[in-house]
């Protein structure tokens, strides 16, 4: 794994086994209370961190302003992260602040980017 990827099962409240995926959900969820979401994530193999900064961040992001949440807090939702180790539950405040230090951002600045009223990434040279 990764240093981010170590990280973020450090934070796990729960885990369970990937064949039994949808009832290891719905036990975190009932752990969580009755209004909890999971956020599903299927690492891959290879580039995990780069799918977590580049592709999971901006939606994660989407999701939880969308939704009135504002990390630190987890607002009932956490992140169910598929990893060849197996499946890991943790909640979202804590992981969005693993993964936005990842990326070298604040966590204003994820929100000013990829929030509901999100400017996106700045343009890349030449295109």
């Amino acid at each position: 794994m990764s240093a981010l990827v170590d990280e973020l099962i450090s934070l796990a409240f729960a885990r369970g086994e990937v064949t039994n995926a949808n009832a290891a959900i719905d036990d975190a969820r009932a752990e969580r209370g009755a209004n909890a979401l999971s956020y599903e994530v299927a690492l891959p193999a290879l580039g995990p961190d780069e799918f977590l900064t580049l592709r999971v961040l901006p939606k994660l992001t989407y999701f939880l302003d969308c939704r009135g949440v504002k990390p630190p807090s987890s607002g009932g939702v956490f992140l169910s992260l598929f990893t060849a180790d197996g499946l890991h539950f943790i909640d979202a405040g804590p992981a969005f602040e693993k993964i936005v230090k990842a990326r070298g951002f604040t966590m204003a600045e994820a929100v000013r980017r990829y929030g509901e009223s999100g400017v996106g990434d700045p343009p890349l040279l030449g295109t």
